[in-house]
């Protein structure tokens, strides 16, 4: 099983990708993970990590994958997906509270990020993004069992109850896989 988790930054996609990969015993990657490990500050650099990233999303293993979903990388993510033999659950997470730059500048300077961000900017055109995706279905892979949630994350338990419905979802999608 391919677990995607797409949403904006600082949208609580890394809290709900380490719950749910704890839960379901399945690895958790993140295109962070692999900038921090082959990314030096370059664009080839970040071209490698997204290589490792898309590599796992077509890999044949079960593996939760996380990134924001948006600009043009994600038409070669939803491509390894497709392209994996593996049922295929589409995680987004919406962040309900205004973005806390200060964290997320923190939480990125440990990143090695090439390329020069304004993070308000970006925040909002990757929620734009994200909702026209939604709107027109771009994450429902033809041809694919695909399941998708969309996660309100308004920093709460109910947040949390959200996420093990979702789990108890994905087991019974991943069980109905197997016996089909």
């Amino acid at each position: 099983m391919k677990i995607l988790i797409i949403g904006n930054i600082n949208a609580g996609k890394t809290t709900a990708a380490s719950i749910l990969s704890k839960e379901l015993n399945i690895q958790f990657k993140s295109i962070d993970y692999y900038r921090k490990k082959y990314g030096d500050l370059t664009i080839a650099g970040d071209y490698l990590a997204y290589y490792h990233f898309l590599k796992a999303a077509q890999s044949s293993k079960d593996i939760i994958l996380e990134f924001s979903g948006v600009g043009f990388h994600k038409y070669a993510v939803r491509s390894a997906l497709k392209n994996s033999s593996h049922k295929i659950v589409i995680i987004y997470v919406r962040n309900l509270e205004p973005l806390d730059l200060d964290k997320f500048k923190n939480k990125v300077k440990n990143i090695p990020f090439p390329y020069e961000m304004d993070t308000e900017l970006f925040a909002k055109t990757a929620e734009w993004e994200l909702s026209r995706d939604f709107e027109i279905k771009f994450w429902k892979i033809k041809d694919r069992d695909v399941k998708i949630f969309d996660l309100d994350n308004d920093r709460s338990e109910k947040l949390l109850k959200t996420i093990k419905k979702v789990i108890q979802d994905i087991r019974i999608f991943k069980n109905n896989s197997q016996t089909n």
